[in-house]
C-alpha cells in the first residue's frame, strides 16, 4: 500500500489526476484475495482524487485484472485496464475525461 500512496501523493504533489501505472511484474502472481484487499483499500484512497486511472501490465494473463478492474470501478474510481501505454495514453488524454482538482477535505 505504500506504493500507492506514494503515487496518490505524487499526484497531489503535482496538481495531476490522471494516472497511468505500467508495471512490468514478473514471478508469482497475486492471489484474487490479495487483489481484492489491495483493491479496496487503495479505491478508497483514490475515490475523488483521480479523474482517470489507466493501468497496464504487460504480463498480466487470466482474468485477475479483469476482475480488479471491475471491482475498483464499482467502487467508483475511473479505472481501465489496457494491455499497452499507447492505449492507455489515448484512453487518459481522451475528451471525455476533466481533469479537476479535488474537493478540498477528500484524501
Amino acid at each position: 500500500m505504500r506504493y500507492l500512496n506514494a503515487l496518490l501523493g505524487e499526484c497531489v504533489a503535482r496538481g495531476s489526476y490522471r494516472l497511468l501505472i505500467e508495471e512490468r511484474l514478473e514471478g508469482p502472481r497475486l492471489r484474487t484475495l490479495d487483489v481484492f484487499e489491495i483493491v479496496s483499500t487503495g479505491s478508497r484512497r483514490a475515490l475523488g482524487m483521480l479523474t482517470a486511472l489507466a493501468y497496464v501490465d504487460i504480463h498480466a494473463e487470466g482474468e485477475l485484472m479483469h476482475f480488479a478492474e471491475t471491482a475498483v470501478m464499482n467502487r467508483g474510481v475511473p479505472i481501465m485496464i489496457f494491455p499497452d501505454v499507447a492505449e492507455a495514453e489515448k484512453w487518459l488524454l481522451g475528451a471525455s475525461h476533466k481533469a479537476a482538482k479535488p474537493e478540498a477535505g477528500s484524501t
